[in-house]
């Protein structure tokens, strides 16, 4: 009896090992198993990071430019040829607003500048941007006096071409005054008499500017 009781002890323990083992794997399972999905998971994460990384547009190297000192444009210069539209004498006019005079080979703005004292005069004429040219000038005494003629009669009615239209009598020139130290005085030519005559620089405010150029055309 007590034989047949030590063996149904015996089996009963061999069965609680037995279920024991059962449930330590089944834990060890699951245990595996989570962290299998666990990995899963992160690695989906991952690709899809990657993913959405190697989607991205590129930034384009055109758009992000260095900042660059701004460039300097050179003058513009005469383009072409200017269409003539009259002559008058040895006057030739052009319809990019200069009239060539054949006889001297000059080239002339066709109209002057309003009146002004002669600091703004010059600087008139170191602006003046003509049919594209940047050689513009203060014409000499001579040079004013070789537009005179008076058998013509400018716009206004003064004894030179028709196609140079001055504002008033007396354009400046760039000849200065003998015996003048303090470089007071400009010469002026009236076209109105044919005779030149000094001005004062700053207070003398009725004579326009008229650029001239040696021609090239």
């Amino acid at each position: 009896m007590k034989l047949k009781q030590t063996g149904i002890l015996a089996l009963f323990l061999l069965l609680c090992m037995i279920l024991f083992l059962s449930l330590s794997a089944c834990g060890r399972n699951t245990e595996e198993e989570e962290a299998n999905n666990k990995a899963a998971n992160v690695e989906e994460a991952v690709n899809k990071s990657a993913n959405k990384v190697a989607d991205m547009p590129e930034e384009s190297t055109t758009d992000v430019q260095e900042a660059k000192e701004p460039e300097v444009q050179e003058p513009k210069k005469a383009t072409g040829p200017a269409k003539e539209i009259g002559r008058e004498e040895h006057f030739i006019a052009y319809d990019d607003g200069t009239v060539l005079d054949t006889k001297t080979n000059l080239m002339w703005a066709s109209k002057s500048s309003e009146t002004m004292n002669w600091d703004n005069a010059k600087t008139y004429i170191a602006n003046f941007k003509g049919s594209g040219y940047t050689d513009w000038r203060m014409p000499t005494k001579s040079e004013l006096e070789s537009l005179m003629d008076p058998w013509l009669r400018s716009p206004k009615g003064f004894r030179l071409t028709k196609y140079i239209d001055i504002q008033a009598c007396c354009p400046w020139s760039s000849e200065k005054k003998k015996r003048d130290p303090k470089d007071q005085y400009r010469t002026v030519f009236d076209f109105a008499n044919g005779l030149p005559y000094y001005a004062t620089k700053i207070n003398h405010t009725k004579s326009p500017a008229l650029p001239v150029r040696g021609a090239k055309k």
